[in-house]
């Protein structure tokens, strides 16, 4: 059984970690599933308390389980899938001006890569570390996440620089 104090840092983690699985799995839902399924894989682990960094251990339990999810699902026959998107007062609150959903136009392994990368500011030797991946594939996988987010833009980014007229 895990010590307290882990249990007590897990609690602690929760926010950032459910920050992180939303933006994953696009909705508050799945999220917290994915969630209480990493605490249970790490408090039955014997010696979680020796983990250095906890937070990057369970961030990547929610990533392969993310993974592991989303080919079960994909394994389905397309009547078998079930409906994972549900839509709450709650969940439109949260969807930061569109920046889940514009996610949702990515493959899983895509959205991963993009939220370790630029949500939690990870480096990219970090994110592969976190996917278990090399830095190429990282660097692949951010590329045409984000072709895809440019193209799926409904507004043209703000801070883009306007070539000058004047050349004075």
């Amino acid at each position: 059984m895990a010590d307290r104090g882990v249990g007590d840092d897990l609690l602690h983690l929760y926010p950032a970690l459910h920050a992180y699985a939303r933006y994953l799995t696009r909705n508050t839902h799945d999220a917290e599933d994915l969630v209480q399924e990493a605490f249970v894989r790490c408090l039955g682990r014997r010696r979680i308390s020796e983990i250095e960094n906890l937070e990057a251990f369970v961030r990547r339990v929610i990533t392969n389980e993310y993974l592991q999810m989303m080919r079960r699902t994909l394994r389905l026959r397309p009547s078998q899938r079930v409906e994972t998107t549900f839509r709450d007062e709650l969940q439109d609150v949260l969807d930061d001006n569109g920046l889940q959903s514009l996610l949702g136009v990515l493959t899983p392994r895509e959205r991963v890569a993009v939220v370790n990368r630029y949500y939690l500011d990870l480096s990219e030797a970090a994110t592969a570390t976190e996917m278990g991946c090399t830095v190429g594939t990282v660097k692949t996988l951010n590329s045409r996440a984000l072709t895809k987010l440019r193209k799926n833009l409904s507004a043209p980014i703000p801070f883009r620089i306007q070539p000058s007229n004047d050349r004075g």
